[in-house]
């Protein structure tokens, strides 16, 4: 039994009643059963393979449908990036939610491109402002140039001719004036003193309100030293023990640190000319993003609660028959400071001295590049 060459043979029992009565013999040839199997061996195939194409039909129709829109929506977003045309638009397939991403990508980028041309309109607005401003700014400086060239020539002349005929009547006539005449033409020739130191503070103000900036390591210690060796040569008896931390760097502009550390140590000297000792401490004091240096007297000092008041351009705490003074020196100390992004302020307890402190930023690694950046910005605001 089985399988035998191309036939397949089968032998079984015939029983009846229990007892066997003979033998079932077949025998089958395979040609026939092979056709059948290849039979439904091609038609499977066959079905297989249309199966198959129907699948990648129906995938590229899908595909199509989701991925050809996604991709168009791709397309349009790098092209925007790239090129900056919020013109471009995407096709909207249907209003399925395919079709509802193209549209709200389609109305965010109309959003985006009226936004944008009002920042445009914005900017050309803004540049037509700041080139008046600076046209303005340019003719305000130029006015205040020959405002400062009038003061500077045009006021003097009168002064020097007050002064000089008050000063040829005091030795010409003296002898025709009595005490009371000779002590109006002193006050007169004291009133154009205090007039020609007011112009010079003005200029002073004024320069460095506008001069360029040049920025640099500057040794504060060496440039104390100096203005305090040239008040000793020129200023009272009073015995003088002045102190001044040594290796004080800051960055700034030098000519400007001199004219305001020169005006804090005048004043200081001013106001400790009343004493039998004058005594001033300069130390320094660094911090992680700052430098602040105090200057401290045993002056006078002054009233706490005109404070605000100190920095300001012609006020004085102290009359002129106590102390002389224009009231435009601590007011170009505040300038300068400010100029160096920095702040000067003070505190005293009355007749027991002043205490000025002045905080510029300390330079850490590149901090002076940094500062030289800024001063050149403030620069170019303030001239253009």
């Amino acid at each position: 039994m089985g399988f035998v060459g191309d036939y397949y043979r089968l032998l079984e029992p015939v029983t009846l009643d229990g007892e066997i009565v003979g033998q079932f013999y077949l025998m089958s040839r395979l040609e026939v059963l092979r056709e059948h199997i290849w039979t439904f061996i091609v038609i499977s195939f066959s079905v297989g393979v249309g199966i198959q194409v129907l699948l990648i039909w129906v995938a590229s129709r899908l595909q199509r449908l989701v991925s050809e829109p996604i991709v168009e929506l791709s397309n349009a977003a790098d092209r925007i990036s790239h090129e900056h045309d919020y013109s471009i638009r995407v096709p909207v397939y249907g209003k399925d939610e395919l079709g509802s991403l193209g549209s709200a990508f389609n109305e965010m980028i109309g959003t985006i491109q009226q936004q944008n041309r009002k920042i445009l309109q914005s900017k050309d607005n803004l540049e037509r402002t700041v080139a008046e401003r600076t046209s303005e700014l340019s003719l305000a400086n130029r006015e205040l140039e020959a405002f400062s060239f009038s003061v500077s020539h045009d006021l003097r002349q009168p002064l020097r001719a007050i002064e000089g005929f008050g000063q040829a009547l005091e030795e010409d006539c003296r002898d025709q004036l009595n005490d009371v005449g000779l002590d109006y033409l002193a006050r007169i020739r004291a009133a154009t003193v205090r007039m020609g130191s007011l112009i010079d503070g003005m200029l002073v103000l004024s320069r460095v309100s506008r001069q360029a900036m040049e920025v640099e390591r500057v040794d504060l210690s060496a440039m104390l030293a100096e203005i305090v060796e040239e008040l000793q040569d020129t200023s009272d008896a009073v015995p003088s023990e002045v102190t001044i931390q040594p290796d004080i760097q800051v960055f700034g502009d030098e000519r400007m640190l001199r004219i305001a550390f020169q005006n804090l140590l005048e004043n200081a000297w001013k106001y400790t000319s009343k004493n039998e000792k004058r005594a001033i401490d300069v130390s320094a004091c660094e911090e992680r993003n700052s430098i602040t240096i105090a200057l401290k007297d045993n002056g006078v000092g002054f009233d706490m609660k005109y404070v605000d008041k100190l920095f300001v351009a012609f006020n004085r705490l102290h009359t002129p028959a106590q102390f002389s003074g224009t009231g435009l020196g601590l007011a170009t100390v505040d300038r300068v400071v400010r100029r160096h992004f920095g702040r000067v302020f003070a505190e005293s307890p009355i007749d027991s001295g002043a205490c000025f402190y002045v905080e510029f930023p300390r330079s850490e690694r590149g901090a002076e590049s940094g500062l030289q950046q800024q001063a050149a910005q403030r620069n170019r605001r303030e001239y253009g």
